[in-house]
């Protein structure tokens, strides 16, 4: 899919701690489908690491910093980062990219 003009891509990365893997994947898939129906998401998809288990990855991808900000701000992603808070083995990572090529 071509990404439009002023798209803006995050790539997110969470640490499980090793025995909490399965509730990690579980709560972070929640956030799955009710993120693909917001406003300005262009896509969002969830892996998880072949090497190393516990950690997730999401690559997502916004019509504009707005809808991006607006996900975040979202009730189902706090709910998420609530029930996440004990489950981590360290915070999680977010970079924002733009496609320049």
């Amino acid at each position: 899919m071509e990404q439009k003009e002023g798209a803006i891509t995050m790539i997110s990365h969470i640490e499980a701690l090793s025995d909490k893997i399965d509730t990690v994947k579980s709560i972070l898939s929640g956030m799955v489908e009710p993120t693909r129906k917001e406003p300005g998401c262009l896509s969002y998809n969830m892996y998880q690491n072949q090497t190393n288990p516990a950690i997730f990855t999401f690559i997502h991808e916004w019509e504009s910093e707005e809808s991006m900000n607006a996900h975040i701000l979202s009730g189902h992603f706090n709910e998420t980062a609530g029930k996440l808070k004990d489950l981590m083995a360290a915070n999680p990572d977010f970079s924002t990219y733009m496609r320049i090529v």
